[in-house]
C-alpha cells in the first residue's frame, strides 16, 4: 500500500539564520530521521519567513537531480575534548542546499534514499568533496573529522577504495579521518560490510558506533566490529541532567567504553550543565548546539581559526585511574587469599605485576601522562608514578613468595601491610589530583 506520511514537527518555518533556532532544528531532523513511507516523503525544507511554500513533497527524481546539481554538500559540527577543552574535531553532516538557498533537513530525504538505494551513491559523491576539504582543514589544525556510512555503503569495496587511495594520494594522516555507522545497521549486514570495516581499520581510519543508546542497541555489535569511539546518542543525552535513569546508562557506557580502550562521544549537548555532568563522568568528547551549530566549510574554517577554548581537565580520567587501580588491588588481594588456600580457582588468575602493562600503566605510558601533564604539576606527576611502580614491585615480591609457600598467608598475616600502605598512599594521591583539578574546573 501506499502511504505519505505528514511530519507535524516540520510544518514551521526554520532557518539557520535566525537566531534560536539551532535547538528547534536539531530536534526537527532528529524526529524526522525515522520519518519512512512508501513512496514519498512529505516534509518542508527549512526556509526564512519569505520563502515560505507550503509542504513539498521530495521524491527520488527530486534527489537524482539534487545530485546532478551538485546540491548537496557538508557542513561540519565542531568537537570538543573534555580534557583539554581544545577542538579535536567535527563530524561531517550531510545538507541539501538548493539554488533558493533553502536547506532541506537530512531527516527529509536520507530515509527514501535508503528505501530507493540512492544512498551510497550520495555518500561516495559527499565523499569526494570531502577528500578536497580535508588537506584545507588539515593546513590549519590536525582535525579528526568523522563522516557517517551506513551497511548499504560498505556491501562493495568502492568507499573503502576510495579511502584508502585518498589517504595515499593526498598524503593525510589516517587519523585525521572517522567513519561513523549506526550498530543497527549492522545486525543483518553482510559479511563484506565487517570485511570492508576491518580494511578501514587496518589503513589506520576510525570507526564509530553511533547512536548508542537510541532504541536497538546490541553488546554483540560492540564486540563483534572493530570501534575505536562510542557515540552517546541524542536522546540519551538530552534528559541526562534530570533523568537519573538515563544518567546511570550514560555513566555506565562511558566506563564500559573505558574498559574497551575506546572514546566516548557525547553528540546533542545543548548547554552548560550536560556539559559539566559528562566531563564529571570522563567522557572523552562533545558536540552539539553549545559548541557550535553545523557549519559550512568556509564557516567551519573561520572557527578554527579563532581558536576558541572551551572547559577542560583531566579530572575524569583521574577517577578512571583511581576505579581502575581499585579493580586491580581487589584483583590482587583475591588471587593472594586464594592461594594460601592452595584453591584452584579460575575466578582470581595471576594479575599483572608490570606497572606498564596493567591498565593504569597502559593507559598513563600510552597518552595519560602526556594529558595529565597539562593539568597537573611534575611533582605531582612523578609521584604518582613511583607510588605505583613500587605497588607493583610489592606484587611481584609477594607473587614470588606465594608461589615458593603458598602457607605463608597463615603465618603471617603482616605480609601484605606494605602492599595496603602503598595501595592507600596512591588511593589519597589520586584523589587528592582529582579534587583539586574538580576544583580548578568550577571555579575557572
Amino acid at each position: 500500500m501506499n502511504r505519505r506520511l505528514f511530519i507535524n514537527r516540520l510544518c514551521e518555518p526554520a532557518s539557520f539564520n535566525q537566531p534560536g533556532n539551532h535547538f528547534e532544528i536539531q530536534q526537527i531532523e532528529l524526529s524526522a530521521c525515522h520519518a519512512r513511507t512508501g513512496t514519498e516523503v512529505m516534509a518542508r525544507p527549512f526556509c526564512g519567513a519569505t520563502q515560505q511554500t507550503g509542504l513539498k513533497m521530495i521524491s527520488q527524481e527530486n534527489i537524482k537531480n539534487a545530485l546532478r546539481d551538485d546540491e548537496f554538500d557538508y557542513f561540519y559540527q565542531p568537537k570538543v575534548s573534555l580534557i583539554t577543552g581544545e577542538l579535536v574535531g567535527a563530524e561531517a553532516l550531510i545538507r541539501w542546499i538548493k539554488p533558493s538557498g533553502e536547506i532541506v533537513s537530512p531527516g527529509a530525504f536520507i530515509p527514501l534514499a535508503e528505501e530507493r538505494g540512492l544512498i551510497k551513491e550520495i555518500t561516495l559523491y559527499l565523499f569526494k568533496k570531502l577528500k578536497h576539504s580535508l588537506p584545507l582543514i588539515q593546513e590549519i589544525k590536525p582535525l579528526r573529522i568523522s563522516f557517517n556510512v551506513t551497511a548499504d555503503d560498505l556491501e562493495t569495496d568502492e568507499l573503502t577504495e576510495d579511502i584508502i587511495d585518498a589517504l595515499k594520494s593526498r598524503k593525510l594522516p589516517p587519523n585525521s579521518l572517522e567513519v561513523e555507522i549506526t550498530e543497527s545497521k549492522l545486525i543483518k549486514s553482510k559479511p563484506a560490510v565487517k570485511d570492508n570495516l576491518n580494511r578501514i581499520v587496518g589503513s589506520g581510519v576510525g570507526v564509530s558506533m553511533d547512536d548508542f543508546g537510541s532504541g536497538y542497541s546490541s553488546l554483540n555489535v560492540l564486540a563483534d566490529y572493530p570501534f575505536s569511539a562510542l557515540k552517546l546518542d541524542y536522546d540519551l543525552i538530552k534528559d541526562i541532567v534530570c533523568d537519573n535513569k538515563k544518567k546511570f546508562i550514560a555513566k555506565t557506557a562511558i566506563r564500559m567504553a573505558h574498559l574497551l580502550k575506546i572514546d566516548v562521544v557525547a553528540e546533542g549537548v545543548e548547554n552548560r550543565q550536560q556539559y559539566d555532568l559528562l566531563h564529571y563522568m570522563g567522557c572523552t568528547m562533545v558536540q552539539g548546539f553549545w559548541i557550535s551549530k553545523p557549519l559550512p566549510l568556509h564557516e567551519f574554517i573561520g572557527f578554527i581559526k579563532k581558536g576558541v577554548r572551551f572547559p577542560g581537565s583531566a579530572a575524569g580520567q583521574i577517577h578512571m585511574m583511581f576505579v581502575d587501580h581499585l579493580l586491580w588491588y581487589r584483583d590482587f588481594v583475591y588471587y593472594a587469599m586464594s592461594r594460601s588456600k592452595k584453591t584452584n580457582d579460575n575466578f582470581s588468575p595471576r594479575p599483572i605485576t608490570s606497572h606498564r602493562q596493567c591498565r593504569v600503566g597502559e593507559w598513563f605510558y600510552n597518552e595519560g601522562k602526556k594529558l595529565l601533564a597539562k593539568s597537573l604539576s611534575s611533582q605531582s606527576l612523578e609521584e604518582i608514578e613511583k607510588i605505583h611502580s613500587n605497588i607493583h614491585d610489592e606484587s611481584l615480591r609477594l607473587t614470588e613468595i606465594l608461589d615458593e609457600n603458598c602457607e605463608v598467608m597463615h603465618n603471617q598475616a603482616h605480609i601484605l601491610d606494605d602492599f595496603n600502605r602503598l595501595h592507600h598512599r596512591l588511593i589519597h594521591k589520586l584523589q587528592d589530583c582529582e579534587n583539586s583539578l574538580v576544583y580548578d574546573y568550577v571555579t575557572a
